[in-house]
């Protein structure tokens, strides 16, 4: 009689552990469509925006920080790709790292530069992989 208590707490445990990650598998994909909680003046935006200046110190350039910690970096194509080539995913990794490094990881974050005219992305960085890519 005891066994099958334990098998039913057993259950229960893997049901409740089960919900909990479904939740938290719909809340890492929702939520980079929503309005973020962090402030654009955020100590991590400021180092952003120190970044992307240095870069680009006449570009039109504005951060959208979404749910999740998520970073949309909007700039237009033309600027983006002042960048030499073969620097860009190395220049996307430090833009990323600048701001990943100082927001929570729970959500799998994310920083994507996109084109401020038509908002295709242009490039992406994984907070939990620490990889830059280029589209």
């Amino acid at each position: 009689m005891s066994e099958s208590k334990s098998g039913s707490g057993a259950g229960r445990l893997f049901y409740i552990v089960g919900v909990v990650a479904l939740v938290w598998l719909a809340d890492v994909i929702y939520m980079p469509y929503q309005k973020g909680e962090l402030k654009p003046d955020s100590r991590a935006a400021q180092d952003v925006q120190r970044k992307l200046f240095s870069t680009f110190p006449s570009a039109e350039i504005r951060l959208d920080v979404r749910g999740g910690n998520n970073l949309h970096i909007y700039v237009s194509i033309h600027d983006f790709e002042r960048v030499a080539y073969p620097d860009r995913k190395g220049f996307v990794a430090e833009v990323g790292a600048a701001w990943c490094d100082q927001v929570d990881q729970t959500s799998l974050p994310s920083v994507e530069f996109r084109d401020i005219r038509s908002g295709k992305t242009l490039a992406m960085y994984s907070c939990i992989l620490g990889h830059a890519s280029l589209e």
